[in-house]
């Protein structure tokens, strides 16, 4: 058994930046993308990962730095081959399409059997689940009638905002056609503006064609996923300073303000009385020497964590506290894992 679990640690891999899943695809399936061309930041961080700046500001030497060594360990592993031009660029002089084909399969089969760990706290859903989600997005799409479907992460993920994890899209839309033959890609890319990447570009798979299975299986019609389980939850700020949350019925305290004089009750207590109203700093009545910028006032007040995601919005340089919210699924989850940690059901 212990030789077991010793072997089953030696297998496992931490997942890959999406960047580098994104890369070695780009040169396993369409290496004309990159073969012979000049890479700079701007233009192809979506490959190397991302600039220092927002697209439309200056970006600093270090992005060429960057870029440089990025190249140099893909170069030294066998993927590629690159020069630097006279004009500070770098030109890709070779792909290796086979070496890149080789080692991403092996990757996406330690992926497909839960081989994976990420270094954060979270980690992505099941494999299983995740296909099942992927086959949605797919039924759905082919309501669309589109000669190649475009699917996004959006569209098997939802809102990908809300996500405690970084969703492997790469993963699951690559490991459907190199692993189990189900698809076949037309293109993968990234959004761009004005042909430049930005940050928050979004990466996207054109399908060209399905497998006679899947087809069979998009043909039933959308399989909707069971309608959402709708949450409600409310905030309660008394008179003797204690915030409580109603969450589907259910009463918690929150936190008990002692004291008038401290910044925390003033805080809460002028938010809460807005009544959902927008409240600069120099609004919430605050202690004349009061020197705490805005969004520390709110971490202090403990108005942070889940609590500020369901209940504070922040807009220029004003904050509101809403009364109500609708926490979604996941949400819901972290919520009561929240108030239970504070032990406080029903006080």
């Amino acid at each position: 058994m212990l030789e077991d679990i010793s072997q089953m640690k030696m297998e496992m891999e931490t997942y890959w930046p999406q960047h580098k899943v994104f890369l070695l695809a780009t040169l396993a399936l369409f290496p004309e993308k990159l073969n012979g061309m000049e890479a700079e930041p701007l233009f192809y961080w979506a490959y190397f990962g991302p600039i220092s700046n927002a697209v439309g500001h200056d970006y600093s030497e270090s992005d060429y730095e960057h870029l440089n060594t990025i190249l140099f360990y893909y170069q030294r592993d066998g993927y590629l081959t690159y020069e630097q031009t006279s004009h500070g660029l770098f030109e890709i002089k070779g792909v290796n399409t086979e070496k890149a084909k080789h080692d991403l399969t092996n990757y996406l089969k330690k992926w497909q059997n839960g081989h994976l760990v990420t270094n954060d706290a979270t980690k992505p859903p099941d494999v299983s689940y995740q296909q099942e989600l992927l086959t949605i997005a797919l039924q759905r799409s082919s309501a669309k009638h589109q000669s190649e479907p475009r699917i996004q992460p959006s569209d098997i993920f939802d809102d990908i905002s809300k996500l405690d994890y970084e969703p492997p899209f790469w993963e699951l839309i690559l490991s459907t056609q190199l692993l189990d033959s189900n698809l076949e890609l037309a293109n993968i890319g990234y959004e761009r503006k004005n042909g430049l990447f930005y940050k928050t570009s979004q990466p996207y798979a054109d399908v060209s064609a399905v497998s006679d299975k899947l087809a069979k299986l998009l043909k039933r019609g959308p399989v909707l996923p069971k309608p959402a389980i709708k949450h409600k939850a409310s905030l309660v700020f008394t008179k003797s300073g204690k915030l409580r949350l109603t969450l589907d019925g259910e009463q918690y305290l929150l936190q008990n303000y002692k004291s008038e004089k401290n910044n925390t009750y003033r805080v809460v207590q002028a938010l809460y009385d807005a009544n959902s109203e927008s409240l600069t700093r120099g609004q919430l009545n605050l202690k004349p020497n009061s020197k705490t910028m805005l969004k520390p006032l709110i971490a202090n007040a403990n108005l942070a964590g889940i609590i500020g995601e369901l209940f504070i919005e922040y807009e220029d340089n004003a904050v509101r506290l809403k009364h109500k919210s609708e926490p979604t699924e996941e949400q819901h989850g972290r919520l009561l894992k929240y108030v239970n940690g504070l032990g406080a059901k029903n006080n």
